[in-house]
This record gives structure tokens, C-alpha cells and sequence, in this order.
């Protein structure tokens, strides 16, 4: 479905949660085809939310495959690539670049325990222990939240109830 024109043209990929959404547009804002691939989220108990990150390669892979096969004459235009992700997953890489074990997304409330137990403290701060909250600040410009919902919470939750997998990663993304 392309408009004809001989623009530049931007890939646009969009991770969310429930689908990726790739978009083909010129560099003045003109849409010109989309293409989407449903997401699957595990649900688990206790609070967890994790996706497959092979999941989300393979599907970046399809759609774009589908979208310029559409688009042939656009595909060798394009000048940028812009990606947007879901924000506060967590993924834990091995020593060969590939993932551990399923993302953490940014719905897992499992490291809330964690989290509120490495905040905690005298005195109390919105809830944060007050030095606590002062080292934290000035270590990373901010501190975990007590939801369990970002990536400190969920390394602490996997270092204590995955330790075997903690200890294989390499980095965590």
C-alpha cells in the first residue's frame, strides 16, 4: 500500500505488551502500511507476567517480512529505524548473548517483597527508609518501587528464587 511518492521513508516497530505493531512512514509523518503480530503474556501466580524475548525476535522478523513484502519499492528507502518497547522488563543473558529464561515484564509484581525490603527503613520517607533512599538517589538518580514492577525488584526476586539462573547471568537488560 504505498503512496507512490520517492521520500525517505522510517521503519517504525513498536513492542508492546498484547502486539507489535510495525509501521512504514515517510520522514514528514505520512503513514504508509502498517503490519501487527499479536503478543502472548504468561500470567503466573503470585503476581508474575513474563513473554518469551525469542518470542519477540521471531515476531519482529515475520512482520516485517510481511510488511515489505507488501512494499518492495519502499524497502530499500528506508533511512531510519526507530523502536519502542515496553519500558521496566527484565531479561537475564548468558555468557552466549541469549536469554535465560522468559522476560519479566513490566507487569511481575513478584520482587515487591524484595524491593520493599531493601527500601525500608528509619526514617520513613514515603515509605522508603530515609538514608536508604538518599544512597539510592544518589547511586542511580532514583529508587525501586514498592509494586515490585521494575527491574531492581525483579533481579532481586530472581536471585532469590531462581538463584541457578542469576548466577549464569551475564548482564541483565
Amino acid at each position: 500500500m504505498s503512496d507512490g511518492s520517492r521520500g525517505r521513508v522510517v521503519l517504525a516497530i513498536d513492542l508492546g505488551t498484547t502486539a507489535l505493531k510495525l509501521a512504514l512512514a515517510t520522514t514528514r509523518g505520512r503513514l504508509l502500511d502498517t503490519e501487527a503480530e499479536p503478543q502472548r503474556v504468561a500470567v503466573l501466580p503470585g503476581g508474575g507476567a513474563e513473554q518469551d524475548p525469542e518470542d519477540w525476535r521471531a515476531s519482529i522478523v515475520r512482520a516485517s517480512r510481511r510488511l515489505l513484502g507488501r512494499n518492495t519499492e519502499l524497502a530499500g528507502r528506508i533511512e531510519a529505524v526507530n523502536a519502542s518497547v515496553q519500558w521496566s522488563g527484565t531479561v537475564a543473558i548468558g555468557e552466549d548473548g541469549r536469554p535465560l529464561r522468559p522476560a519479566m515484564i513490566w507487569m511481575d509484581s513478584r520482587g515487591a517483597g524484595e524491593a520493599r525490603r531493601i527500601t525500608g527503613g528509619f526514617p520513613k520517607v514515603q515509605g522508603d527508609g530515609g538514608r536508604r533512599m538518599v544512597r539510592w538517589i544518589r547511586l542511580t538518580g532514583g529508587a525501586p518501587t514498592h509494586s515490585g514492577k521494575d527491574p531492581i525488584a525483579h533481579i532481586l526476586w530472581l536471585r532469590q528464587a531462581g538463584p541457578e539462573k542469576y548466577s549464569r547471568a551475564a548482564v541483565f537488560l
